[in-house]
């Protein structure tokens, strides 16, 4: 757990769940928990997510993003609206309080 806003890098790896007051994850990050945000939520590039995801705010997938795997389906669930960017991935079920965009 993270007090306040959490941004990283490229290449990081969470070994279990994350969860801050906004989220901004960089490049090729893996979490390998949930990932939770009082805020907004952002994963970069080729990010990954093994386990639920879920965001008060808006939560913006981009390009490559993987959520869930076969094994495991996940939920992605956002207070307002879901983006989601070419090439993503959600072994799952999507719900957003205001819209779902697949860019």
């Amino acid at each position: 757990m993270v007090q306040g806003a959490l941004t990283t890098e490229s290449d990081c790896c969470f070994a279990s769940d994350v969860k801050a007051s906004e989220v901004r994850l960089g490049p090729r990050n893996k979490v390998l928990g949930n990932l939770v945000s009082a805020g907004g939520l952002q994963m970069a590039e080729a990010g990954v997510v093994r386990k639920n995801v879920v965001a008060d705010g808006d939560i913006v997938l981009r390009a490559g993003a993987r959520v869930g795997d076969l094994r495991r389906l996940v939920v992605i669930c956002a207070g307002g609206e879901v983006r989601m960017e070419q090439d993503v991935a959600v072994h799952g079920k999507v719900v957003a309080g205001r819209a779902i965009f697949s860019l």
